[in-house]
């Protein structure tokens, strides 16, 4: 589990996040290898693995590329890493509606880092997303389900 610390009241809302997304690739890569042992076709581990490999390099156009049509066919790690470059503005234009709407989809495919990017996005009212206590707590119930 991700462990997305909320924030304390009288710090700058979502500080904890924009301080990690910064550096997005350091929440990739613990999927990645965990990933790529799951894959149970030889071509999907290798786009994803391009991915990866054009992400961590900077090339996040190639990385977009890669991970794009993995993720509109519902690949949930995908949708994930689609969330956070849109997020971080990251060979796409920053869009956190956009970054939203595949975090939402990935966390809906069981994804449970997307599943806790929401609980403390709703928790503390961050990506534009109204705050939200229940579907806080829906998220997280969700996450810590998965993560069993």
């Amino acid at each position: 589990m991700l462990n997305i610390k909320k924030s304390p009241k009288n710090s700058t809302p979502g500080t904890e996040y924009n301080n990690m997304i910064k550096h997005p690739f350091n929440i990739i890569k613990l999927y990645s290898i965990a990933l790529l042992i799951g894959f149970t076709s030889p071509g999907l581990a290798s786009e994803y693995n391009e991915g990866f490999i054009a992400a961590e390099s900077g090339n996040y156009q190639t990385a977009v590329s890669k991970w794009g049509p993995l993720a509109s066919a519902g690949h949930a790690a995908a949708q994930f890493n689609i969330a956070l470059m849109y997020h971080g503005g990251l060979g796409v234009s920053l869009n956190e509606a956009e970054a939203v709407k595949w975090y939402k989809k990935s966390a809906n495919n069981g994804f449970s880092a997307a599943q806790e990017f929401l609980s403390a996005a709703y928790e503390e009212g961050w990506f534009g997303l109204p705050q939200d206590k229940n579907l806080a707590k829906f998220w997280d119930e969700k996450a810590n389900l998965e993560d069993y």
